[in-house]
């Protein structure tokens, strides 16, 4: 994966920003916060282990300025409520900078606790614009000048996925499914149907699904591209039957999936149906692989 090199810059670039700032003069304290149990920990468990892999080797050649980093970890289960409650107990510890959160609500929840207080905070995978600007609609809008990512955001991928589908597929239609409370699925379909319209891509349907729903989709109005913008899951039942969900779309001959974002485990190749064509599978693709 080539994010681990981003992650790894972006977190030397804060790091020896914030050694100045430690409280502790043989330490720099840092909290990490992210998804590693719930239902989306297949997200948060990379994002941690990548983090704690490059701190690991930075330490192991002497750290910053001779000090070394210290970690505090919590897990905040992807819930909002909860990465605040972990940062205001990492304050406790001194702590110089904030590695976190994962996903885009948490995220943004953690966002304005940091801005409040000024701590310096980085994501490796939340995309919402709305992570370091208070109100995306307003150009005039405030910025969190202390909040940074290392990944791109949702309006660059759905209007990317949106040029794909027009310029280099040729598709003149296309049917749009998201997953409502979401705010990540929820901004890349805004950012694909907003550059749909201006290319000239007509939106024959767009329908929402729930968090594990399985049921499957198998026509609407027969459109060239199938915009599935995030189906992911948190355990592999409810992972398998996604995959029947997003295969549904590439069940057709004529029909093409553009998937944003896939659960990241290997496992999940492994619980295609079996009754799944070769050429259902073979229509699918991942335009992108979001927070892995």
């Amino acid at each position: 994966m080539k994010k681990l090199p981003a992650i790894a810059l972006c977190l030397a670039m804060l790091l020896m920003g914030v050694s100045a700032f430690a409280e502790d003069a043989g330490t720099i304290n840092i909290a990490l916060i992210a998804n590693t149990t719930g239902d989306y920990a297949q997200y948060g468990i990379p994002v941690r282990n990548g983090a704690m892999l490059y701190i690991d080797q930075l330490n192991a050649a002497g750290g910053i300025n001779g000090k070394q980093i210290q970690v505090f970890e919590y897990d905040d289960k992807a819930d909002g409520i909860e990465t605040v409650n972990a940062f205001n107990l990492a304050l406790e510890n001194n702590i110089s900078a904030v590695i976190g959160s994962v996903l885009t609500g948490a995220t943004i929840a953690l966002s304005d606790a940091t801005y409040e207080v000024n701590v310096p905070q980085i994501t490796a995978s939340a995309t919402a614009a709305g992570v370091t600007v208070i109100d995306p609609e307003d150009p005039e809008s405030e910025v969190r000048t202390n909040v940074f990512r290392s990944c791109f955001i949702d309006p660059f991928q759905g209007e990317k996925m949106a040029d794909y589908a027009v310029n280099k597929m040729g598709a003149k239609t296309a049917a749009v499914l998201f997953e409502t409370g979401s705010d990540y699925s929820e901004g890349l379909k805004d950012a694909f149907v907003a550059k749909a319209e201006e290319l000239g891509l007509e939106i024959v349907a767009t329908e929402a699904f729930a968090t594990g729903d399985r049921q499957l989709i198998e026509q609407i109005r027969q459109p060239d591209i199938f915009h599935c913008v995030q189906i992911s899951a948190g355990s592999r039942t409810e992972s398998a039957g996604n995959i029947r969900f997003s295969s549904a779309c590439g069940a057709h001959e004529d029909h093409i999936a553009l998937v944003q974002d896939v659960p990241a485990s290997t496992q999940l190749l492994q619980e295609i149906p079996v009754e799944l064509s070769v050429r259902a599978v073979l229509n699918i693709l991942y335009t992108g692989i979001g927070k892995i």
